[in-house]
């Protein structure tokens, strides 16, 4: 018997800087979460050494190169994450968090959550 498959499609995001006049297209997919894996990879982090800050920097790194419309570097990412009030940042950890929740094991979804709720503990003080 076939199983079925809902698929649920992608959240996406534009996010305005005034500083700098422009938008920022971000997309929250299978890309972006490759992406993550990445740069999370290349930087040697794991969920012993991250930072809140590079937490946000790395959301914000994936989503926007995962959109294919600009690229952003993790650098720029990393001074976007510095500027941006917490409010803004934990809603774009919230729902790139939601995209990695559904597409990693059971195993990796606990590390995940302890790593955003070390976060979101950081981000309330």
């Amino acid at each position: 018997m076939a199983k079925f498959i809902d698929i649920s499609p992608a959240e996406e995001i534009v996010l305005r800087d005034p500083e700098n006049k422009r938008e920022l297209h971000g997309i929250f997919n299978m890309k972006c979460v490759f992406i993550f894996q990445n740069k999370l990879a290349e930087m040697k982090i794991n969920k012993d050494t991250i930072q809140k800050v590079d937490m946000l920097a790395l959301c914000l790194f994936s989503a926007v190169n995962a959109s294919e419309e600009m690229e952003l570097s993790y650098s720029d990412a990393a001074v976007l994450s510095k500027r941006m009030a917490p409010s803004s940042g934990a809603e774009i950890i919230r729902m790139f968090n939601e995209s990695l929740i559904n597409s990693l094991d059971e195993e990796r979804q606990e590390a995940i959550k302890k790593i955003m709720d070390r976060l979101m503990i950081n981000l309330s003080l």
